[in-house]
């Protein structure tokens, strides 16, 4: 089973490349001449603070920055993972090539979901991320999202589960046909299965909602593989929120940063961990 999972565990080193490789994505699509072959766009907001009361029409990750600055005017950065994942952040205004002016700040959208677009990537992509995206509705666009999001982790799971069923290593390599259908191992199933005290029991009622013939072992087996798939999806997460607070303490000139995330999606909700 670990020879199949072992794919998924990213190193710190691993990690902190993903981050550099963010770090130059962020500035292509910051340039004025650069935007236009980022694959993080990096769009400029116009959003200039933090709120005082005003009300502008901004997107979900803007809006989730700004309605917990409301309460906390330490915010500076917005995060979802939910059926997809972005972040916003307050970026220095002489950073932002495309818009005129150099004074104060500007959030900006990163729409970072697209790392990763041009195949930057393509080192830490499992055989099942790849399956994952080549029969998604958009074939290699969002590569970053479809390791995190809420919309593919439990189809990456799916993925693993069949893998290690025709390898003989669950269920006695006999799959039914509702594990061999797309779609039909929900993400949901993961947060379930994953919860502290009931995560074992809510294991054997899915695979039996599945019908599979499970023995307990296999229900310790699946639920190793959606803590895996989802520890790597909070680790992609977690390395791409420290590129952008590493960012701002580096625009700032500053040895610590000390700032608010303000965070929100299905998968942050309802996740056990």
């Amino acid at each position: 089973v670990g020879k199949y999972l072992e794919p998924f565990s990213l190193s710190l080193e691993k990690l902190q490349e993903v981050s550099a490789q963010l770090q130059k994505d962020m500035t292509r699509g910051l340039g004025k001449h650069t935007h236009h072959r980022a694959s993080v766009k990096m769009l400029p907001t116009f959003v200039r603070a933090t709120p005082d009361g005003t009300v502008a029409m901004v997107n979900d990750t803007v809006g989730t920055m700004m309605s917990c600055g409301y309460w906390d005017r330490s915010c500076e950065i917005g995060m979802i993972i939910g059926t997809g994942t972005n972040a916003c952040y307050m970026e220095e205004m002489k950073n932002v090539k495309r818009v005129e002016g150099e004074d104060g700040r500007m959030c900006i959208n990163t729409e970072w979901g697209g790392f990763g677009d041009d195949g930057s990537l393509g080192d830490i992509l499992t055989e099942f991320d790849k399956v994952v995206d080549k029969t998604s509705i958009n074939p290699g666009v969002h590569i970053f999202e479809k390791m995190i999001s809420g919309m593919y982790l439990g189809e990456v799971v799916r993925l693993v589960l069949i893998k290690l069923t025709e390898e003989k290593l669950l269920f006695k390599g006999e799959a039914s046909a509702a594990l061999l259908t797309p779609g039909k191992f929900e993400t949901r199933f993961i947060s379930e299965i994953e919860e502290p005290d009931s995560g074992l029991e809510n294991a054997q009622q899915i695979l039996t909602k599945l019908n599979l013939k499970w023995d307990l072992v296999d229900a310790c087996v699946v639920r190793l593989v959606c803590d895996t798939i989802s520890s790597r999806s909070a680790r992609l997460c977690a390395a791409a929120l420290a590129t952008i607070a590493n960012r701002i303490r580096l625009n700032r000139g500053l040895d610590y940063l000390k700032t608010t995330v303000g965070v929100d999606g299905t998968v942050y909700r309802k996740h056990p961990k």
